[in-house]
C-alpha cells in the first residue's frame, strides 16, 4: 500500500493570512492528529480549497473569476501555496502561483525533478484529480453530495480507491486498437468503404466534442452551485441584517417549502388519477359498465367449454346414448368453434372483474371526485404563487430600501441563476434519450452512441474485421460484466461495515444504507440530517479507506459540524481511524465532548494549533508565551500549546469561561 503523509503546507499573498503549518514532530513524522483552530473569517474553507486546488492541479480552477476570489480585498500580483507531501519514503512538493492579475494559476512540483508544470508520482495519478480529492480533503458538502442520485460520488470513489477506473480506461484502448486495425486494413477498391470510414470518423468526432463539452459543463455546473450557495448565503447574511427582515422572510420560506411540498403531492396524485378512463368522463364508465353487463348476459358455464366438446367426440357413446358415429363425430367437432374455452372464460372473468372493482359505482361519481381533486390542485397551485409573490414583494421592499450592497448581490446573484440555467439546459439536450427520429446531426450523446455503433458495424463489414470487432466487444462486455459484478460485491461490504458504524454512532437518531450505486441509498428516506449526512460521510469513508490501495492524510472542515454532543464523543472515537493522519480545522465551539475524547482515542499525540488574525484587538493574546511556541507573519499569528489551544475563546474575547470538562 502507498503510504502517503502531509508534512504541512505555507501560504503567502492570499485572502487567509499569511502562515506556515509544520504537520511534524521533531523526527519529521507527522502527528497521528493535528487540530487547527481558527476563529471564523480567518480562512478555514479557504485554506481548505487551497489545498484541494493544489493537489488537483490546473484543472480545479474554472474561470479566472473563481480564481479572483482568494485575492486579498484590494490587492494585485500574486499569491503562492505551497505544499509538502511525503510519498512512501521520498518527498513531494506542489507549489502553486495564483496570478491574479492574468487570472491564471501556475504550478511546479517536485518529484524526481522540479518541473514547471503539475506532475504526480505514478501511483497517485488516479487520487490527485478534482473529483477524487474531496473525498480525503473534506467538507459537509462532501457528505451531502454522497446522498445525491444526481451526482455520482459514490460511484467515483469505488471505481477510484478499488482501482476499477483502470478497468474502465482499458475499455478505451480496446476502441483504440480496433480504429488501428481497421485504419490499416485496405480498402480493396470498396468505394462505399471510404465513405462508411467517414461516417464512422463524422460521428465518432461529434460525439467526442459533444463529451468533452457535457464535462465541461458538469464541471461548470458544479463549479457555479457552489459559487451559488456561497453568494446566496452573502445576499441572505446581507438581507437579515433587518431582523424584522429576517424573521418574515424565514417565516415566508417555510410557507412557500410546504406550499411547494404540497402542491407536489397533489400533482403526483392528480397524474396518477388522469391516467385512469373512468375519471375522465363518465361516457368511458358507463361504456365499461355495459361491456360488463353484457359479458354477464353470456351466461357460459364451465362445461360448455370447447374441450368439452374435443372430449365427448372420442367417446363411443353421445351424451344422449346413441352410438358416437364418424358423422356425428365429424359434426360435434365442427360445431364445437360456437363456444368458449376455459381460458378464454378465465380471461373474461378477470375482464368483468377489474371493470367492476375499478369502475363499478355511479358513472358520475368517478368524474366529480376528479374534479374536486383537480380542484385541489388549482387550490395548491394558488397557495404555491401567493407564497412566492410574497416572498418577492419582501424582496423587492427589502431591496427598494436602498442598501446598495445587497442590490449588486442581487444583481450578481441573478446573473448567476442565469448561467446555471443555460448550463443546465445546455446539458439535457446532451443527456436527452435516443427517440429514434434524430440525425447525424444530433447533439443526443446517447443517440449519437447508437448511430457509431452502426457505423463501426458497417465499417468492421466492409474490412473485414468483423473478427477484431466481435472480440473487442466481448471483452468489453467481460470488462463491464467484471466492474459491474466487483462494485456490487464491493458496494455490499461497503453498507454492512458503514451500517455497523452508524449503529454505534447514531444510537439515538439511526439511519441506514441500503446501497451504494451512484449515490449512496438510505433505507426508507432520502435523505437524513445534517448531523446524520457528516456521520454517514465519516463512516462510509472509513470503510472506502479500509479497503483501498492508497493510504491517505484525512482533512476535514468543522469535523462536528451539526452534531449534538452524545454524536460528538462517537465521532471523535471514530475518526482517528479514518486515516494514519488526521487534519482537523476547528473553532472553539467544537471543543465540548469532542475534543478530549479525540486525544484520547489518539492516544495523546495531538498537535495543537491555533491561528488568528493579528491585529490591535489581538495583540494582547500573545503576552507571556513562550517564543518558540509563536510564528508571527505581517498579518497573522500562529501558536502551538495545547493550553493556549483550550483557553482561546476566553483569553480572545475577555470573557470568563468555565473550565471545559474532559
Amino acid at each position: 500500500m502507498v503510504q502517503v503523509r502531509l508534512l504541512g503546507w505555507k501560504a503567502a499573498g492570499l485572502r487567509c493570512p499569511d502562515h506556515e503549518i509544520d504537520l511534524t514532530r521533531a523526527g519529521g513524522e507527522p502527528h497521528h492528529v493535528s487540530l487547527i483552530q481558527m476563529p471564523n473569517g480567518t480562512g478555514k474553507t479557504t485554506t481548505l480549497e487551497l489545498l484541494r486546488a493544489a493537489l488537483s492541479g490546473p484543472s480545479a480552477w474554472p474561470d479566472s473569476v473563481m480564481l479572483g476570489e482568494y485575492a486579498p480585498r484590494g490587492a494585485t500580483g500574486r499569491g503562492t501555496f505551497e505544499v509538502r507531501l511525503r510519498v512512501d519514503k521520498r518527498r513531494f512538493t506542489i507549489e502553486m502561483a495564483l496570478d491574479f492579475d492574468e487570472g491564471k494559476p501556475y504550478y511546479r512540483t517536485t518529484w524526481t525533478s522540479s518541473v514547471a508544470r503539475f506532475t504526480r508520482p505514478p501511483s497517485l495519478s488516479r487520487v490527485l484529480t478534482p473529483e477524487f480529492t474531496p473525498f480525503f480533503i473534506f467538507d459537509g458538502e462532501m457528505a451531502q453530495d454522497l446522498l445525491d442520485p444526481k451526482k455520482t460520488r459514490a460511484r467515483q470513489a469505488l471505481e477510484v480507491q478499488f482501482q476499477l477506473s483502470n478497468l474502465l480506461r482499458f475499455q478505451g484502448y480496446l476502441d483504440e486498437y480496433w480504429d488501428e486495425k481497421s485504419r490499416n486494413v485496405s480498402a480493396k477498391g470498396d468505394k462505399g468503404l471510404t465513405q462508411r470510414k467517414n461516417k464512422l470518423a463524422d460521428l465518432t468526432k461529434r460525439r467526442d466534442r459533444l463529451k468533452v463539452e457535457r464535462t465541461g459543463l458538469v464541471k461548470k455546473i458544479t463549479d457555479l452551485e457552489a459559487r451559488h450557495t456561497k453568494l446566496d448565503a452573502e445576499y441572505k447574511a446581507r438581507f437579515d441584517q433587518d431582523s424584522k427582515a429576517q424573521e418574515e422572510r424565514e417565516h415566508l420560506e417555510k410557507e412557500f417549502e410546504r406550499a411547494k411540498d404540497n402542491l407536489a403531492t397533489i400533482a403526483t396524485s392528480s397524474l396518477s388519477e388522469a391516467r385512469k378512463p373512468q375519471n375522465l368522463s363518465p361516457r368511458f364508465t358507463r361504456g365499461l359498465q355495459a361491456l360488463r353487463d353484457n359479458l354477464d348476459r353470456l351466461k357460459l358455464p364451465e362445461s360448455a367449454a370447447k374441450e368439452f366438446f374435443d372430449e365427448l367426440a372420442h367417446d363411443a357413446h353421445c351424451v344422449c346414448g346413441e352410438e358416437m358415429t364418424e358423422a356425428r363425430k365429424a359434426s360435434i367437432l365442427a360445431r364445437r368453434q360456437n363456444y368458449l374455452g376455459k381460458e378464454d372464460m378465465g380471461v373474461l372473468n378477470a375482464i368483468k372483474g377489474a371493470i367492476k372493482d375499478m369502475a363499478g359505482a355511479s358513472p358520475e361519481s368517478y368524474r366529480e371526485a376528479f374534479e374536486a381533486n383537480l380542484l385541489r390542485l388549482r387550490n395548491a397551485v394558488r397557495e404555491r404563487d401567493v407564497a412566492q409573490n410574497e416572498l418577492a414583494s419582501l424582496e423587492q421592499r427589502r431591496l427598494a430600501g436602498g442598501d446598495a450592497e445587497l442590490s449588486t448581490l442581487k444583481t450578481q446573484l441573478d446573473d448567476l441563476v442565469r448561467e446555471l440555467d443555460t448550463a443546465r439546459t445546455r446539458l439535457s439536450v446532451l443527456d436527452m434519450d435516443d427517440d429514434g427520429d434524430q440525425g447525424d446531426d444530433t447533439d443526443s450523446i446517447k443517440a449519437l452512441a447508437k448511430k457509431i455503433k452502426r457505423a463501426g458495424d458497417l465499417v468492421a463489414e466492409a474490412t473485414q474485421t468483423r473478427d477484431i470487432r466481435l472480440k473487442t466487444t466481448i471483452l468489453k462486455r467481460v470488462i463491464s460484466a467484471a466492474v459491474t459484478s466487483a462494485s456490487e460485491r464491493i458496494a455490499q461490504e461497503l453498507v454492512a461495515a458503514t451500517n455497523k458504524r452508524l449503529e454505534g454512532i447514531l444510537t439515538r437518531s439511526p439511519l441506514r444504507v441500503a446501497d451504494i450505486c451512484d449515490s449512496v441509498v438510505l433505507d426508507g428516506q432520502t435523505r437524513g440530517s445534517p448531523g446524520q449526512t457528516l456521520a454517514l460521510g465519516y463512516a462510509f469513508l472509513l470503510g472506502l479507506f479500509d479497503a483501498g490501495q492508497v493510504s491517505l492524510p484525512f482533512v476535514v472542515d468543522s469535523p462536528t459540524g451539526a452534531l449534538d454532543k452524545n454524536v460528538r464523543r462517537e465521532i471523535a472515537e471514530l475518526l482517528p481511524k479514518i486515516s494514519q493522519q488526521l487534519v482537523a480545522f476547528t473553532t472553539s465551539s467544537e471543543y465540548e465532548q469532542f475534543v478530549p475524547v479525540l486525544d484520547r482515542a489518539a492516544q495523546g499525540d495531538v498537535q495543537y494549533l491555533t491561528m488568528f488574525r493579528l491585529n490591535d484587538a489581538t495583540r494582547p493574546l500573545l503576552d507571556g508565551l513562550a517564543s518558540e511556541s509563536v510564528a508571527l507573519s505581517a498579518n497573522g499569528a500562529l501558536v502551538s500549546s495545547k493550553q493556549f489551544f483550550q483557553g482561546f475563546d476566553s483569553e480572545a474575547y475577555g470573557e470568563s469561561q468555565p473550565a471545559r470538562a474532559a
